[in-house]
């Protein structure tokens, strides 16, 4: 009788390389767990007119971000910045942000796409969806801006006036009352009010008198005489 060695059958083509079907694979090494989030602790701090309770958000990076009073609400999708400020009832939603040394208080709502940037205040009970406002600007009231619109500079938006396309409104102009613009750009000292139009493509400077005529639905309520000096504002008014 012929003896031999009894060989195991291999899976695949028989090389050196190739492993015993009878050995299992050596286990994955298992992941690092990751590092937990910050948790924000409760701090008062006084901003001049009394003590208020306020957390440092947490935001989507994990990163400590900037100061929101308990009274305010900010989603876990919502970036603030380590100087920004989010106080009294205001509410910022996920996807939109609020950098640098911006401050958002009152009833304000701040929607997805927005930006609140810069030294930039907004107050009252606005609403901002998908536009950006930064520099020195103000908004207040009860305006809306949105439609991919940026107010920068030291310019002003009050009241109930709605912005609500690319515009861009910039230098010291000032968009009031029922105002609405869906496009063009107001600089200069310009004032726009009462129930004027500006659409796009209009240029409203208050440094140009003809800018009145680039207004649908306005007109200047105080016309230059010869007299007039090159900066004084241009303000616009629907006749109604």
């Amino acid at each position: 009788m012929l003896k031999g060695k009894r060989s195991r059958s291999r899976v695949g083509p028989s090389t050196p390389d190739a492993p015993d079907a009878l050995v299992p694979a050596a286990p994955a090494a298992a992941a690092p767990p990751a590092p937990p989030a910050p948790t924000p602790s409760v701090e008062v701090v006084d901003f001049g007119s009394g003590p208020v309770e306020v957390v440092f958000h947490v935001n989507p990076d994990g990163s400590l971000g900037g100061t929101v009073a308990l009274t305010a609400h900010v989603e876990a999708g919502a970036w603030v910045g380590e100087s920004a400020f989010v106080l009294e009832n205001a509410r910022v939603f996920a996807g939109a942000r609020i950098e640098e040394e911006a401050l958002v208080v009152g009833n304000v709502r701040v929607h997805d796409g927005a930006v609140i940037a810069g030294d930039a205040m907004v107050t009252g009970g606005c609403t901002i969806v998908d536009a950006r406002i930064d520099g020195a600007a103000r908004v207040s009231g009860t305006c809306r801006v949105g439609g991919g619109a940026h107010v920068t500079g030291h310019a002003k938006v009050r009241e109930s006036a709605r912005i609500l396309g690319p515009a861009r409104i910039d230098g010291k102009s000032v968009v009031e009352g029922n105002a609405f613009i869906s496009g063009g750009h107001i600089t200069g000292r310009a004032v726009i009010g009462g129930r004027a139009v500006v659409r796009p493509g209009d240029i409203v400077d208050g440094a140009k008198p003809e800018a009145a005529d680039s207004v649908t639905g306005g007109a200047a309520d105080a016309p230059r005489g010869a007299g007039d000096t090159a900066d004084a504002p241009t303000r616009l008014h629907d006749t109604a």
